[in-house]
């Protein structure tokens, strides 16, 4: 499936040649330093200059205004690097509070330019949202698509996998941006929160000339199963928070829409573990979710989610499987009765 999700969006953004309305026009930024690229990659948890700017300097911001700027070395599997320009840029975002935020994107753009650049088009765009699926800094696809990074030993196993479909698109002279949905508490299976971060990042790099991202450049959105949730809610955000943007269309593939249906099919099953893992990611974005669990987890339910949090989507997944998830959860009646679980 994912790919002909691939295969459908390349299609889609090739054959759109009308741009979206563009209400409010987004000016490169000259005042960016680009710092170069680091010797050793490190997670966010031991990078946090670049990751955490100060909650003063992200507060004062605009959504999607680029806070910091550094050249990487993007590598397959972290370790053959990959012939294209590549950088990251942390901006600020808005979580599902509206508070600002910082985060994180990755742009990959490839050398040279393409036969629409010479005749005067712009630069076609992929904005893959990968199914990163885990709750730490060490499993973020900023970090696992560096050389000589430890993710995949630490049991990010999607984003390297993803990479190589994004090198199809690159291949055809696609930029390709990978933003770091999860934001900064590594919210996984937040769809909102993942939703604007996707739209800023595409912002920010619409604001970095180095990108060849223009105004003009038609965009594709691509996200399978975890990354299908983000592009989901980014494809129905995009009206409301960031109409300016010329998005396309949108691909979605192993599409998890209805979060119900989702718990219930894993329920005791050989994916409850991964799903107990979004349940962990949703506690970091929604305070009152956060409250709830406190309350009404019991103390084995709160042992397991304690053991998932650091945790990477391999071990998210082969950590606890056939797990009673809704049996964690003591409420009247079950735990689907309770009004923060409904909501």
């Amino acid at each position: 499936m994912r790919c002909y999700a691939a295969a459908a969006l390349s299609a889609l953004v090739a054959i759109t040649a009308a741009p979206a309305l563009i209400v409010a026009p987004a000016s490169a930024n000259p005042a960016v330093k680009v710092a170069p690229a680091p010797l050793l990659p490190l997670p966010s948890e031991l990078d946090r200059d670049f990751y955490r700017p100060s909650a003063a300097k992200v507060a004062a911001a605009k959504p999607g205004e680029i806070l910091r700027a550094r050249k990487i070395t993007p590598a397959n599997f972290g370790l053959v690097p990959i012939n294209v320009d590549a950088w990251q840029l942390t901006f600020r975002s808005t979580d599902t509070q509206g508070r600002a935020i910082p985060a994180v994107t990755t742009v990959l753009k490839p050398r040279g330019t393409t036969k629409d650049m010479k005749r005067g088009g712009a630069r076609k765009v992929i904005s893959m949202q990968i199914a990163e699926d885990s709750t730490a800094g060490h499993c973020s696809v900023s970090y696992a698509v560096q050389q000589f990074n430890a993710s995949s030993l630490l049991g990010q196993v999607v984003a390297p996998a993803e990479l190589l479909i994004a090198q199809g698109f690159l291949d055809q002279g696609y930029a390709v941006v990978l933003p770091d949905h999860e934001g900064p508490n590594h919210a996984y299976a937040a769809g909102p929160l993942g939703a604007r971060i996707t739209l800023d990042s595409l912002r920010a790099v619409k604001a970095f000339a180095p990108s060849s991202i223009t105004e003009a450049s038609p965009i594709g959105l691509y996200g399978y199963s975890g990354g299908a949730i983000v592009t989901g809610h980014a494809a129905e955000l995009k009206k409301s928070y960031a109409p300016e943007l010329n998005i396309v269309g949108a691909a979605e593939g192993g599409v998890p829409a209805d979060l119900k249906e989702l718990l219930l099919a894993a329920q005791n099953g050989a994916t409850s573990g991964l799903v107990f893992g979004a349940v962990v990611g949703l506690t970091r974005e929604y305070d009152y979710f956060r409250d709830f669990t406190n309350r009404h987890v019991n103390p084995v339910g709160k042992a397991v989610m304690a053991l998932k949090a650091p945790l990477c989507v391999q071990y998210q997944s082969m950590t606890f499987p056939f797990m009673n998830n809704l049996g964690f959860i003591q409420w009247p009646g079950g735990a689907l009765r309770a009004p923060a679980v409904k909501r």
